[in-house]
């Protein structure tokens, strides 16, 4: 992740010392001389370590959405976050530890998750948008909630994924986004786009979606901070 800023070196820095020390013993004078500054420089961009995380995530997600890439108009919106959604997982791999740790600790943390709780389909409205899905009104706010859930349910096996392809992971995701297309149906309506020419683009194998998890939770159920 691109550390131009003071609160993109603050973001990265408080997950890498998650990552060493636990989420709940990083303390902001230990972030400030991670990131090479002070704590007035701190405080002038984060009140607390929960704005951290939200600048570690909007760093990252700045960093995904401004990849070149271009969608055409024979791509499903599925595959098109499909896509998107691995590509956040990319950005995320470098800070495992410290995601790993912060979600450890967080889910024992009521009031970071009611602070965070927002966050995640905020994030996730933009996923929409960039696979050409309007998030405007109602039904844009149920999408981009629809689509948390869809994160949070790969998100729980990308954690625990050590496997060179993420294979587990991409799983989980597709098998996810099948649900949220069958119950819903707001993976469709798609307003155009761009597709990536990446010629090692991953795409879901077929036969997932044909044996879904019944383990997984149901979109909308479980949404919390980790968007």
């Amino acid at each position: 992740m691109r550390t131009d800023s003071i609160e993109d070196r603050a973001g990265v820095a408080a997950v890498e010392l998650a990552g060493r020390l636990g989420w709940r013993h990083v303390r902001l004078a230990d972030v400030a001389e991670e990131a090479d500054t002070d704590l007035g420089g701190l405080r002038a961009v984060a009140r607390d370590k929960t704005d951290l995380l939200r600048h570690f995530l909007a760093g990252m997600d700045r960093d995904v959405l401004s990849e070149d890439s271009g969608f055409t108009a024979e791509d499903s919106v599925r595959d098109r976050l499909f896509d998107l959604l691995m590509r956040r997982f990319d950005a995320l791999a470098p800070y495992k530890d410290g995601v790993r740790a912060v979600m450890a600790d967080v889910v024992r943390d009521p009031f970071t998750v009611v602070r965070l709780a927002p966050d995640g389909p905020a994030s996730l409205a933009w996923y929409l948008e960039a696979a050409g899905v309007g998030t405007d009104g109602p039904a844009g706010m149920v999408r981009a909630h629809g689509l948390a859930a869809v994160w949070l349910a790969a998100l729980r096996v990308w954690v625990r994924d050590e496997s060179p392809d993420l294979a587990p992971t991409m799983k989980a995701l597709d098998q996810a986004l099948a649900r949220a297309e069958q119950a819903a149906g707001w993976l469709s309506g798609v307003r155009g786009g761009r597709r990536r020419g990446d010629p090692n683009d991953r795409q879901a194998p077929a036969d997932w979606t044909d044996q879904p998890d019944p383990a997984a939770p149901p979109p909308g159920e479980g949404v919390s901070a980790e968007g």
